[in-house]
C-alpha cells in the first residue's frame, strides 16, 4: 500500500532488495534515498493526502507552536500549568498521567 499509494512506485513492493528482512537490512541505506527522492517535489499536504487515501495513520507537527496548539493534546487534557521561578508555564503530562 505504501509503495503503491504513497510513493507512487508500485514496483518497489516487489523490489528484490527489500524482499526479506535480511535483504532489507542489507539494503537499509538504499530505502531512505528512494523515499526522499519520491517526496522531493511533493508538498507535506500531498504526502498527508496520500497517506490518508492509503489509510495509513499519520500526523504532522510543523514546529513547537504547532505542538503547543495541537487540539488533540488539549482535548485529552495533556497540559498542566507548572510554577517555575521565572513564571507559570505549560507542561506536557506524560502519557500515563492522563489515563
Amino acid at each position: 500500500m505504501f509503495c503503491d499509494k504513497v510513493l507512487l512506485q508500485p514496483a518497489l513492493a516487489s523490489d528484490t532488495r527489500f524482499a526479506t528482512n535480511s535483504l532489507r537490512v542489507a539494503s537499509r541505506e538504499a530505502l531512505p534515498a528512494v523515499i526522499v527522492q519520491a517526496f522531493a517535489d511533493v508538498t507535506a499536504e500531498a504526502v498527508i493526502a496520500r497517506l490518508d487515501a492509503a489509510q495509513i495513520a499519520n500526523a504532522i507537527v510543523n514546529d513547537m507552536l504547532g505542538l503547543w496548539l495541537h487540539p488533540q493534546l488539549a482535548a485529552r487534557g495533556r497540559w498542566a500549568r507548572v510554577v517555575t521561578p521565572a513564571d507559570t508555564v505549560p507542561a506536557l503530562l506524560p502519557s500515563q498521567a492522563h489515563r
